[in-house]
């Protein structure tokens, strides 16, 4: 499938606190997000057609309890970090579909995902974790009044 030309965000006014800081506390994570700084890059993200659903730019918590659907055991700090404040990315179109593919179909039933979505991540938009080399997988913590659904558009489906 043809690659769509990627929105970029506004540069309206970002409030630069996190969008999630209050479900950060509520766990009562300390160093939640650590190792993340502001990032320019191209980023890649499983997604449910149309783009403008709503479930498509929640952290796994969030989206599991808005959903009804069983929480993932999440053990170490920097999963519960991520899970309830983090949005799973992928460096490459490639990573994001082979991390998909990966899962055994059960899963990739019950997580329901059609597509993958891409846009540019900027500066102002939040902070990014550490890039996984084996992965190319990333979290991104959002800032406030940020809406990933008007920067990005749908790649392609993903297989």
């Amino acid at each position: 499938m043809a690659k769509s030309p990627m929105k970029v965000a506004s540069t309206e006014k970002v409030e630069k606190s996190l969008k999630y800081q209050e479900l950060i506390d509520k766990q009562k994570l300390t160093e939640c997000p650590k190792n993340c700084k502001e990032s320019e890059l191209e980023a890649y993200r499983w997604v449910l057609t149309p783009l403008d659903n709503e479930n498509n730019f929640l952290p796994v918590m969030q989206y599991s309890q808005k959903n009804n659907r069983p929480m993932r055991r999440l053990t170490s700090d920097d999963g519960r970090c991520a899970g309830c404040a983090g949005l799973s990315m992928f460096d490459s179109l490639e990573n994001a579909r082979n991390r998909f593919a990966g899962f055994e179909k059960k899963i990739q039933t019950l997580l329901g995902y059609t597509h993958v979505a891409a846009g540019q991540i900027t500066k102002d938009m939040g902070i990014v974790s550490e890039i996984s080399p084996d992965s190319g997988h990333f979290a991104l913590y959002e800032y406030k009044n940020v809406d990933l659904r008007t920067t990005f558009t749908i790649a392609s489906t993903i297989f």
